[in-house]
Parts: C-alpha cells; sequence; structure tokens
C-alpha cells in the first residue's frame, strides 16, 4: 500500500536522498567557488554541513544539465570542444563566428575556471567601456543643462545616471552565471551605445550655442520621450530576461542566445558582439 507523504516528510526524502548522493561527488574547491559560483566564505563556515552538500550537488545538477545540450548544438562531444578550444577563442576559428562557435567558446570556458574568469572579466571590462561612452555624454549634458538652467530636465538625466550605473554595477555574478551576465551586459550597454547616442549629440548640437523655448522643448522631448523609454526598457529586459533567475529558468545556452536575439533585434549583432568578444583572447 502507497503511503502519502506530507511536503516537510518528502523534502526531507528528496534532501536525504541528494546528500547520499552527495557522498559519491567530491568536487574540488576550484570548481565548487570559481565554476559553480558558490561564496568561498559561505564554503568555508559550513564545511561538513549537509544542507551545504546539498545546494552543492543541486548547483552541480543545474550546470550540468543548462550545458549538456551544448555538445548537441555544436554537433561535437564536449571533450573535443576542450580540445579544440583549448584557449576558447579558437573555437571561432573551428566551429565558425556563429552561434556554434559562440556556444562551443562559452562550452570550452565553462570547464576551465582559469578560462572562466578570464573571459568573464575580459567582458566585464568590455561592457565597462560601452557604458563609460554613454555616461560621459551624460554628464557632459547635465552640466550644459544646468547652463542653460534646464534643472528639471537635468534632473531627469541625473535619474538615467543613476540607473546606468546601478545596472553597470550589478551586471556582475559569481561562475559560470556570472559569463552570462557579463556577456548580457556587454550586448545590453553596446546596443544602447549604438542607439543612444545619436540622440545625445543632436542634443549636444542642439544645446551648443543660444537656445530658444522651442529648441528647448525639443531637448526636453527627446530626452523623455526617447532616451528615457530606450534606456529604461533596455534595462528591464536584459535584467528580467537574460540574467538571474531568468537565466537558470532557460534550456541551455541555445535558448539563452534565442532569447537575446528576440531583445536585440536578431541573430546579426549578438553573435557579432559576443564573436568580437571573445576574439580578444586574453584581453
Amino acid at each position: 500500500m502507497k503511503v502519502p507523504m506530507n511536503s516537510n516528510l518528502r523534502r526531507f526524502v528528496n534532501e536525504t536522498l541528494i546528500a547520499d548522493s552527495a557522498l559519491k561527488h567530491q568536487f574540488n574547491e576550484a570548481y565548487v567557488t570559481r565554476v559553480l559560483g558558490i561564496d568561498r566564505n559561505v564554503l568555508v563556515e559550513s564545511r561538513g554541513n549537509n544542507k551545504l552538500q546539498v545546494y552543492i550537488l543541486r548547483e552541480h545538477f543545474l550546470f550540468e544539465g543548462w550545458w549538456s545540450s551544448a555538445a548537441e548544438f555544436v554537433g561535437d562531444s564536449i571533450e573535443n570542444i576542450k580540445q579544440k578550444a583549448a584557449v576558447p577563442a579558437n573555437a571561432l576559428k573551428t566551429y565558425g563566428r556563429n552561434a556554434k562557435g559562440v556556444i562551443a567558446a562559452m562550452a570550452a570556458a565553462v570547464t576551465d575556471p582559469d578560462k572562466l574568469d578570464t573571459f568573464k572579466n575580459g567582458l566585464q571590462q568590455l561592457m565597462k567601456k560601452r557604458a563609460k561612452t554613454i555616461l560621459k555624454y551624460l554628464h557632459k549634458l547635465i552640466k550644459r543643462l544646468d547652463e542653460l538652467n534646464m534643472g528639471p530636465v537635468s534632473k531627469i538625466v541625473k535619474a538615467l545616471i543613476a540607473k546606468l550605473e546601478n545596472a553597470r554595477d550589478n551586471m556582475q555574478a559569481s561562475g559560470w552565471k556570472g559569463l552570462l551576465t557579463a556577456a548580457a551586459g556587454l550586448l545590453g550597454f553596446s546596443w544602447l551605445a549604438g542607439n543612444v547616442m545619436p540622440g545625445l549629440r543632436k542634443i549636444h548640437e542642439m544645446t551648443a550655442g543660444d537656445i530658444t523655448r522651442a529648441a528647448a522643448q525639443g531637448v526636453k522631448d527627446i530626452i523623455v520621450d526617447e532616451l528615457t523609454d530606450m534606456l529604461i526598457g533596455m534595462l528591464g529586459d536584459m535584467v528580467g530576461k537574460l540574467i538571474g533567475s531568468s537565466l537558470t529558468s532557460l534550456a541551455g545556452p541555445a535558448a539563452w542566445l534565442k532569447q537575446a536575439y528576440d531583445i536585440f533585434g536578431g541573430s546579426a549583432f549578438v553573435l557579432d558582439k559576443l564573436a568580437s568578444g571573445w576574439a580578444r583572447g586574453n584581453f
């Protein structure tokens, strides 16, 4: 006869089974902290803790499950991908500057803590450069708006700067999720740089000399109706659809790329920016 279990008992049984499985898996610290992204302080403070073992194993299964489709998509085994992309940038030469090449490069990187750190940090540097370009123009714009006594509009721009800086500073995560988060940040700020900068340059021209009331209203309209919507919308998509819980809810790297295609208007932009990032090698 089947005995029904309440939720607490079921949770206890599941965690016990996972803990028993954890005893059969021996993970080194570099894999746990730098690939799975589990904080080393937590690892040290909770060493021997059964709940920590359950958490590590769950993160391991998530990692393996998420990346399991990479080999099938690329059309090669993970071992072959690792060998052909000993330097992950070489994946682009072997598999092409396309979705297969990008996924092969990512799959090769996440199998090695050193490669993972190198490429994650490199993508973060590129993201910050793109963000710096936008922020530099916005700071110049504030100075000019204040000179023109356009305080309310200047306040709007200051709020945009705060949102951009907050997004830039929070586009970070540990381990393999950090690699995808940095890639999302690079895509988002590259897209913004390409789409926001024309509007900022136009405003710069409009405010170069004496400005009429009509021109001032035109500047305000561009900032409120175009730039604000564009910036807020992209930051929302970037954070809400490509990183964090949204990242782990996707079926794997191919699904993540498809999500990025939908956000950024197709594969050409996404693959070009990511392939260019990978091609930098050691950054």
